[in-house]
């Protein structure tokens, strides 16, 4: 989708502004996601691969194609033994351009970890 067609997409919520209390860190690196309404075992999520943006204290961003499908994320962060799963309120979904390529940054507001 056009860049300029994806900024004027009535589904986009409000971004919620730059208030962030703690410092983002790049995180450019791949891991899962889930949507999810809050009450589906990890077992019944149905996770994909995305690219993160960035990380911190207080949150998480990463980047997609789609239109995120309900508000809140399940993220699977690490690998391996190190694995942790964290649940995500998500807090703006905001166009981007990233390669040249039109895309959009999710950022999600840690909930709790499971």
């Amino acid at each position: 989708m056009p860049l300029d067609q994806l900024s004027l997409d009535p589904r986009l919520p409000l971004t919620s502004g730059n208030s962030r209390a703690y410092q983002r860190y790049a995180y450019p690196h791949r891991q899962r996601v889930a949507y999810d309404a809050g009450k589906s075992p990890l077992s019944q999520l149905e996770f994909f691969d995305v690219l993160f943006h960035d990380i911190s204290r207080e949150g998480f961003s990463f980047y997609t194609d789609a239109m995120p499908a309900g508000n809140q994320v399940v993220a699977e962060l690490g690998r391996g033994p190190q694995t942790i799963y964290v649940r995500g309120k998500i807090q703006h979904v905001t166009p981007a351009v990233r390669n040249d390529e039109a895309t959009i940054v999710v950022g999600c507001l840690f909930t709790g970890r499971l």
